[in-house]
C-alpha cells in the first residue's frame, strides 16, 4: 500500500509501521488478524464520551473547595455509588418498583427506597479501622423523601451514616422529618449495664415484697437495661441442616400421626385411669403429643450439634416419673416415635444413622418391665459434641425443671394458683406464663455461668419490677407478680418459696447427674445467681451488673443526661435476628403453632403468606402480609397463640379454614409497631375499674380501666381523650415523639 507518512512507535521493543491506508477487512475478525491501532502524529482530536461526569460532593471538602488532600477509598469517588458490586452490598440485590436500590447517574448518587415493612440497606464493603491520633473526617450527601404525619404506628425511617448491628453513628429521619422526627444517633453498648444506684431520690423506698433500706443515692436518670447483641462471630452448625429443616418443618405431622397410630381402642382412655386424677383420654393425649414435641427439640439439637447428651439428658427428666405402666404405653410410644422419625421421606442416610442411634437410646431407656422405672443412661463428658456441657445441661433440663417447681411444691403437694381480681386468663394459663417465666430465669442462669457475669439474670430480675416508687415501704408495690400469696407478711412469698424450691431442684440435679459438688464453680455460681434473685422478691436488687460474653435481650428504653433512648432494635428487629419463614399450623380454632421459636405476650407477627394463597384469600379474618398483635400465648413453650389487629379486634378461623390454605408461613421479626391502644388491668388491687397506683398519676394522664385501656402513644388519641387542644398548643409533645415518650 502506499503509505504518505510512516512513523515508528516503540512498544516493547517491536517497530508498529502506522498509516492511514492500512487495508482492514471488513466485518468481525478473529485475533490472528488483528491490527494494533495506534494513533497517527497529525490525526484530529478523537471525541470522548464522559460518563458520571457530574461532580460528586465528596469531591469537595467541607466548604464546598476541592480536596487538596489523598481522601481514603471508601468514599474518594462515589460517583459510581451501588455500580460496582467489589465496593458495594445492596440489600435486596436487585431494584424492582419502589423497593431496592437504583443507580442515579445524572445526580452521582444512588436511591435507596422500600415499601411498607419493608426495608432497603446500601453498605459499603470497603471500611478503615478507627487509629489513634489520626483526624477522620466524612462529607455525606444525602437527600431524603419525607412524610406527612408527625406520628404514626409504623413510620418510616430512612438512617444515614456508619455503623454495624451494635454501634455507630447516624443520622435518623422519620415521618415528617421535623422536631424529634430528625435525630442524630450514637448507637452504643454502652448503656447496657444498670446504674450502679436505684433510679431515685435518696432517702425514697427500695421497692420489693418486705422492702427495707432507702436509696443511697440520688439517681434520676432510668439507664435500665438495654441488652447485649450475640457475639457476630458465632457461626451457625453445618451438620445436618436440610435433615433438620424437613424435620422442623413436619415435626407436628409426624407428631400427630404418632399419638393418632396409637389412638386405637381405649388406649388412652387406660392410661388416663391408670394416672388417675382428674386426667382424661384427651388430656392424656395432648400431653403425649406435647411431651413427644420435647423429644423431637432434643433429637433435633444432637442432629445439630453433633453429640447424644440432649437425648440422654432428657432421659433424666423422667427419671423420677411415675409410669405404672411403662411397657404398655411409654414404650410403644416412643417405639412408633423412632420408627416414624427414622423412616421419614426426604432424610439423607446420615441423618436416618442419627436417628436411629438418638431414638435407640430412647427406646432403651423406656424398655423396661411394668412397675419398672426408666433406665438413665451414663453422661459421659465426651458426648457433648460441639456445644458446651452447661449450655446443654440448661438447654435440656430448663423445661423440666419449669414444669416441676410450677407443679409442686417443694414438701410435693400440688401448687396451686389463684387467678387475681380482673386478670382476663385462666388458672392454666396463669399457671403456664409462671412456667414460662421461670424458663426465662434458667435461661439467665445458663448463659451467666457458661458466658461468665451476671447480666441476664440481672435483667430478669429488674423484670419483675413495674414504674411507680412507695412513698412509703408498702409491700410488693410495684411487683409485676400475679400469682400473690400473703403467707409471712410477704405479698410475694409464693415466688419466693417457688424460686427457692427452683434453685434447690437444680443444685441438686447438678450433683446427682453431671458430676459437679457443692465446690464446684457452675454449682456455686448457680446458687449465687439464684439465691440474690430469691432475695430480689424481697428487696430489689442493688448490685452492679457485671457483664459476661453472652449476648441477653434488654428494655426497648432507656433515660440518659435527661434524653430518652430508644433500642436500635425498635425501629431494625433485623439488628438482633434475620426475617425467616417459619412453618407454623392451626390444630385449634383461633390458634396458631409455631414448628420453630417462641412468641411474646403483645409481641407481633406477620402472617407472611400461605401455600394455597392464590385459591384461598383469608383463612377467616386473617389476611396474608399483614401484621398482628400476640393476645394470648398458649402452654408451655410459647409458641401458640391467639391474635388481634391494632384495633383490638380479636383474629376468629377454624381449623378447617386454616387447613384449606396448605402451609402458612409466619415471620416472628416485623417492624415494631407503635401501639395504638394499650390495656390495662385493675388486678387485685380492691379499686374496681380505676388506674392501677403505679400508673402515671396527674391531670393529664392515661384513662386506665378495663373496658378502656390505655389510649396508646398517639398524641392525636391522647389529646382527644382528655380534651387537649389537638394542635398541642397546651402540652409539651413534641413532634414525633419517640415511644414510649411517657412510661410508668
Amino acid at each position: 500500500s502506499n503509505m504518505s507518512s510512516i512513523t515508528n512507535v516503540n512498544n516493547n521493543a517491536s517497530v508498529v509501521n502506522v498509516g492511514r491506508t492500512t487495508p482492514v477487512s471488513p466485518g468481525a475478525q478473529p485475533a490472528s488478524k488483528s491490527i494494533p491501532v495506534v494513533i497517527a502524529t497529525d490525526q484530529t482530536a478523537i471525541p470522548v464520551e464522559e460518563q458520571n461526569k457530574v461532580q460528586s460532593e465528596v469531591a469537595l471538602s467541607l466548604l464546598g473547595i476541592p480536596r487538596a488532600e489523598v481522601a481514603l477509598g471508601i468514599f474518594a469517588d462515589v460517583n459510581t455509588y451501588d455500580v460496582n458490586p467489589s465496593e458495594w452490598s445492596s440489600s435486596p440485590q436487585y431494584h424492582i418498583t419502589g423497593h431496592g436500590i437504583q443507580h442515579l447517574p445524572t445526580e452521582a448518587g444512588a436511591l435507596v427506597e422500600a415499601p411498607r415493612n419493608k426495608t432497603a440497606v446500601l453498605t459499603s464493603k470497603r471500611f478503615f479501622r478507627y487509629q489513634p491520633g489520626r483526624v477522620s473526617a466524612a462529607t455525606f450527601g444525602v437527600k431524603s423523601t419525607v412524610g406527612q404525619k408527625t406520628f404514626s404506628q409504623n413510620p418510616s425511617i430512612r438512617k444515614f451514616g456508619i455503623y454495624d448491628n451494635f454501634d455507630g453513628y447516624f443520622w435518623e429521619t422519620r415521618d415528617d422529618c421535623q422536631e424529634d422526627n430528625f435525630s442524630v444517633v450514637r448507637r452504643s453498648q454502652s448503656l447496657t449495664k444498670a446504674p450502679s444506684s436505684p433510679t431515685g431520690i435518696v432517702g425514697q423506698s427500695l421497692k420489693g415484697g418486705v422492702p427495707a433500706g432507702t436509696i443511697g443515692r440520688t439517681q434520676f436518670d432510668d439507664y435500665r437495661i438495654i441488652g447485649n447483641g450475640a457475639s457476630e462471630a458465632i457461626v451457625p452448625s453445618t451438620l445436618l441442616v436440610k435433615d433438620r429443616e424437613l424435620i422442623i418443618n413436619n415435626r407436628f405431622a409426624i407428631i400427630d400421626g404418632v399419638v393418632n397410630g396409637l389412638d386405637t381402642g381405649t388406649f388412652y382412655a387406660d392410661l388416663a385411669a391408670a394416672i388417675g386424677g382428674s386426667e382424661t383420654a384427651a388430656s392424656v393425649k395432648e400431653k403425649c403429643a406435647r411431651d413427644l414435641d420435647y423429644w423431637v427439640d432434643f433429637y433435633l439439637l444432637d442432629m445439630e450439634y453433633g453429640g447424644t447428651n440432649h437425648t440422654k439428658i432428657n432421659i433424666t427428666n423422667y427419671a423420677t416419673a411415675i409410669l405404672p405402666a411403662i411397657a404398655t404405653y411409654e414404650k410403644p410410644t416412643h417405639i412408633a416415635l423412632g420408627n416414624a422419625l427414622t423412616g421419614y421421606a426426604g432424610l439423607s442416610s446420615a441423618a436416618v444413622t442419627k436417628l436411629t442411634t438418638l431414638t435407640g437410646l430412647t427406646n432403651t431407656a423406656f424398655n423396661r418391665n411394668n412397675g419398672q422405672s426408666v433406665l438413665v443412661p451414663s453422661i459421659s463428658d465426651s458426648d457433648y459434641g460441639t456445644r458446651s456441657k452447661v449450655d446443654t445441661i440448661f438447654a435440656t433440663k430448663s423445661h423440666y425443671w419449669a414444669y416441676h417447681v410450677t407443679a409442686k411444691n417443694a414438701d410435693n403437694s400440688a401448687a396451686t394458683y389463684t387467678v387475681p381480681s380482673g386478670y382476663p386468663y385462666t388458672v392454666e394459663e396463669l399457671k403456664y406464663k409462671c412456667q414460662r417465666d421461670i424458663g426465662y430465669i434458667l435461661g439467665g442462669y445458663g448463659n451467666d455461668i457458661s458466658g461468665g457475669g451476671d447480666a441476664e439474670t440481672k435483667y430478669n430480675m429488674s423484670m419483675y419490677f413495674k414504674g411507680g416508687r412507695p412513698a412509703s415501704a408498702d409491700a410488693g408495690f410495684g411487683m409485676s407478680i400475679y400469682s400473690q400469696d400473703g403467707g409471712s407478711g410477704n405479698p410475694v412469698q409464693a415466688e419466693v418459696d417457688r424460686h427457692t424450691h427452683l434453685r434447690d431442684t437444680v443444685l441438686a440435679d447438678l450433683i446427682s447427674y453431671f458430676g459437679y459438688t457443692n465446690s464446684s464453680s457452675v454449682y456455686t455460681k448457680l446458687n449465687t445467681l439464684a439465691t440474690r434473685v430469691i432475695d430480689n422478691f424481697s428487696i430489689e436488687d442493688t448490685q452492679q451488673m457485671d457483664l459476661g460474653s453472652k449476648g441477653f435481650a434488654g428494655n426497648i428504653v432507656a433515660m440518659r443526661d435527661g434524653i430518652i433512648l430508644t433500642h436500635s432494635a425498635v425501629y431494625d428487629a433485623q439488628l438482633l435476628k434475620d426475617i425467616e419463614q417459619i412453618v407454623s399450623v392451626c390444630d385449634t380454632d383461633n390458634q396458631f403453632k409455631l414448628t420453630k421459636g417462641v412468641v411474646q405476650f403483645k409481641g407481633h407477627v406477620k402472617i407472611k403468606t400461605w401455600s394455597n394463597v392464590s385459591s384461598v384469600t383469608t383463612i377467616g379474618t386473617i389476611q396474608p402480609g399483614k401484621v398482628y398483635k400476640v393476645v394470648k400465648v398458649i402452654g408451655p413453650k410459647g409458641n401458640e397463640f391467639t391474635l388481634e389487629d391494632e384495633d383490638g379486634t380479636a383474629q376468629t378461623f377454624t381449623v378447617a379454614q386454616a387447613t384449606a390454605a396448605g402451609t402458612i408461613y409466619i415471620e416472628t421479626v416485623v417492624p415494631f409497631i407503635f401501639p395504638k391502644k394499650g390495656t390495662t388491668l385493675a388486678i387485685g388491687n380492691g379499686q374496681g375499674t380505676t388506674k392501677l397506683a403505679q400508673d402515671l398519676t396527674g391531670t393529664n394522664t392515661y384513662v386506665g380501666s378495663v373496658g378502656v385501656g390505655y389510649h396508646g402513644y398517639d398524641p392525636v388519641n391522647y389529646r382527644d381523650a382528655h380534651n387537649i387542644a389537638a394542635d398541642g398548643s397546651t402540652d409539651t409533645f413534641p413532634g414525633g415523639m419517640v415511644f414510649p415518650y411517657m412510661y410508668a
